[in-house]
């Protein structure tokens, strides 16, 4: 009944994402605070669900890319962000909306939570395209010269 024992099981019952599954939902805090479901994202877009957090580096420079695609597709793609880390302090820095105005949500749990483990992101960013039937397009973790595209 630890936490270490039910993040492991977690692991095992959720064996890796490939091109093709349907996601995997979960529940989890937005800007204001509220619990939401991500199957409420899916509204006929695309959606790109971002693993990330302010203090790695290539999070951080994936940010002016998701604000030029957000830009570029307002009508056809949502944008997630999920914050990886459980300080309340940096949420609120990363998910300011007068700079990312996208869909920014959380768990205060830390990096071992449920969602995390269940989409076994190992590192920051990791990134997932839907397709707005909820089948995954593409998966990958970092960031290079190519992702724009690859997302695009």
């Amino acid at each position: 009944n630890s936490d270490d024992a039910k993040a492991i099981k977690t692991y095992l019952d959720y064996p890796g994402l490939k091109i093709g599954d349907r996601y995997r939902d979960f529940k989890a805090l937005d800007k204001k605070g509220e619990r939401v479901s991500f199957d409420h994202f899916f509204k006929g877009r695309y959606i790109l669900l971002d693993f990330s957090t302010p203090t790695c580096g290539n999070s951080r420079n994936a940010r002016a890319m998701l604000q030029e695609l957000h830009k570029e597709f307002p009508e056809k793609l949502e944008i997630i962000s999920y914050y990886t880390e459980n300080n309340k302090e940096h949420f609120e820095f990363f998910s300011n909306p007068e700079n990312y105005p996208w869909t920014f949500l959380w768990n205060n749990d830390g990096n071992f939570n449920e969602t995390i483990l269940k989409y076994r992101v190992g590192g920051t960013p990791t990134f997932f395209i839907f397709q707005p039937d909820g089948k995954i397009l593409d998966t990958w973790m970092g960031l290079d010269g190519n992702t724009k595209d690859r997302i695009q």
